[in-house]
């Protein structure tokens, strides 16, 4: 018959073994069995020195504790055991519950219980120990502070402090809310949000005027703030995947603006205030429900970068020989039956992306522009390749169908004879 034991640590915290476990009581009330008993062999740890806490202690062992040796295979009883458990807990409660002598995923939990508990100790520190370990530098225990939301839990001016030696970037993943202390973090510079279910963007986000990037993906998002304009510093936006139908005017407002990427959303437009953004080198609006290219794109002189592939676009307009400093246009996946012949304007452009569309012919002004290096025709409805496409003195990168290549296969292999640096990239239908 297995004996029980308890260990009294305080008024709230007892230990028992039970049934060969090792389990915490709070109040009396089962909180956790214990999992793991750490065991580091100092012939083999010779960096132990280095060691500020269990954590870093547990991340030279595995990462993954549950591969770490069982104590029965080095020979301790089930009661041994016990007795270390009881140890670890004792001399954390000694040394006012300092979350470094534990394992922060036990520590946290039982330091928030006896919080709750209303443990006089556990009030004094709690916060004071989400700040100090935060700081701490150590990243497996500031995500698993953030992925658990325990900065919900400090003020304003804890928040201040425990972000003052955060990192430029901030990355959270699956979250259903923007947490509270986020508002507070006005040195942030980066915030990357993925596959969450955040639907809107509260308006106390846009305090954060220190703000370069900002990257929401894959989310839920259905609206944006009208003061979207206060993001003052921001340099990319990345909207991607979401659920937005429409874009305030007040974007127009971020002077700063150099990436605005949004695609796989459902827009069929974009405000005129696009216009204004003056600093705009990249665009992405691949993925939507265009079926034209709004005009106002071809007001951003400045755009480097056009993607606006898999829409329903069927015809780009002669104006867009406007976007001057156009680097690379990316048509592919619309529905389109004719280019204008304006093209051949863009005199810098150097990858151009039409295939997959329904064009019976390319403009020979295309042929003008001798920076181009990559090209794409494949899946349209010619299939001889034009001769002044092969002639392109820049060419580096051809993508075509396999009915285009096996139409010009003789001039495809006399291209590459002429020109070693030229790629054949053959696409099936």
């Amino acid at each position: 018959m297995n004996q029980k034991k308890e260990f009294y640590i305080n008024n709230f915290i007892t230990l028992k073994l039970e049934d060969n476990k090792s389990k915490i009581y709070i109040n009396g009330i089962l909180f956790r069995q214990c999992k793991h008993l750490l065991l580091i062999n100092p012939q083999e740890q010779s960096n132990q020195t280095q060691i500020k806490s269990i954590d870093e202690a547990a991340s030279l062992l595995c990462h993954d504790l549950d591969y770490n040796l069982e104590p029965l295979t080095l020979g301790i009883t089930p009661e041994e055991e016990f007795w270390a458990h009881c140890s670890n807990i004792q001399i954390w409660y000694e040394n006012d519950y300092d979350t470094r002598l534990i394992h922060s995923n036990l520590a946290f939990p039982l330091l928030k219980r006896l919080y709750e508990a209303g443990d006089v100790k556990a009030i004094r520190v709690f916060r004071e120990e989400i700040v100090k370990r935060f700081n701490s530098n150590f990243l497996q225990v500031k995500e698993y502070l953030i992925e658990e939301n325990y900065l919900d839990f400090l003020n304003s001016d804890e928040i201040s402090v425990a972000l003052e030696n955060m990192e430029d970037e901030l990355y959270l993943y699956g979250i259903e809310k923007f947490p509270n202390y986020l508002f507070e973090a006005r040195k942030l510079k980066t915030l990357i949000i993925r596959v969450s279910k955040i639907h809107d963007i509260p308006e106390k986000l846009c305090k954060l005027d220190g703000l370069k990037n900002l990257n929401l993906i894959k989310c839920k998002i259905r609206n944006l703030p009208e003061t979207m304009h206060n993001f003052k510093s921001l340099e990319e936006l990345n909207l991607s995947q979401n659920e937005l139908r429409s874009i305030p005017k007040t974007i127009g407002k971020i002077n700063s603006l150099k990436e605005f990427k949004i695609r796989g959303n459902f827009l069929s437009n974009l405000p005129d205030t696009m216009k204004d953004l003056t600093k705009l080198n990249t665009l992405d609006i691949s993925e939507n429900n265009f079926s034209s290219l709004p005009e106002t794109v071809f007001k951003i002189k400045s755009l480097k970068n056009l993607f606006i592939n898999n829409n329903k676009i069927n015809k780009i307009q002669k104006s867009i020989s406007c976007l001057k400093n156009l680097q690379a246009l990316d048509l592919n996946m619309n529905q389109l039956t004719e280019l204008p012949d304006t093209l051949g304007d863009l005199c810098l452009l150097e990858n151009l992306y039409v295939g997959y569309n329904n064009l019976k012919y390319l403009p020979e002004s295309i042929g003008e522009i001798v920076s181009l290096r990559h090209v794409t025709i494949a899946g349209n409805k010619f299939k001889r390749i034009p001769k002044f496409i092969l002639e392109l003195p820049m060419l580096t990168e051809l993508t075509v169908d396999i009915i285009q290549k096996d139409m010009n296969i003789t001039l495809l292999r006399k291209k590459k004879e002429e020109n070693k640096n030229l790629f054949i990239r053959v696409l099936t239908l």
